[in-house]
């Protein structure tokens, strides 16, 4: 199995993301690209990882994987069991690493959970696409709240309002 990292990273993730790279050579990979080119990693992918800790509208991310037929690997956090249903359309854990890595083994051992996971995927994104009046009323509706808050909070401000509305 091929891991690769995707997207940007603040200073202490980005040293856990070399870390990872370094310990698994050619097998691992960590890249930025621009949202414009995001569907080259994931139709490179068969399984997308969305590791929400803290808050998640309406997860673009997750629908463009579902689009490009990968196999979704969510949190429970925010918007993203709107989206996902357990076992029809993707996987769903509570946040954590141990629950993420379950998830990953699960699927790299049975890839006809995989590819069907994918595939019901692929129907979900284009019902979603059918509405997409809605999609977008809703996109910007749930990212006026948080967005700011998640890229230029501060760790206080971050503690203090994400876990809330992660809950809901």
């Amino acid at each position: 199995i091929d891991v690769h990292l995707c997207g940007g990273a603040n200073e202490s993730e980005a040293a856990l993301a070399r870390a990872f790279v370094a310990r698994h050579g050619e097998r691992a990979r960590w890249f930025e690209l621009p949202i414009r080119d995001m569907h080259r990693a994931y139709e490179a992918s068969h399984v997308a990882l969305i590791p929400t800790n803290w808050a998640e509208g309406t997860s673009l991310s997750c629908i463009e994987a579902m689009a490009t037929r990968n196999a979704v690997i969510a949190t429970t956090v925010g918007g993203l069991p709107n989206l996902v249903l357990d076992g029809f359309n993707g996987l769903l854990v509570k946040p954590g690493a141990l629950a993420l890595q379950q998830a990953i083994v699960r699927l790299v051992d049975d890839r006809a959970l995989c590819a069907a996971l994918a595939d019901r995927g692929v129907q979900v994104a284009a019902t979603l696409a059918y509405h997409d009046g809605l999609a977008d009323f809703a996109f910007a509706m749930q990212g006026l709240g948080t967005g700011a808050i998640s890229l230029a909070g501060s760790e206080a401000l971050k503690q203090q309002i994400l876990p809330k509305v992660a809950a809901g």
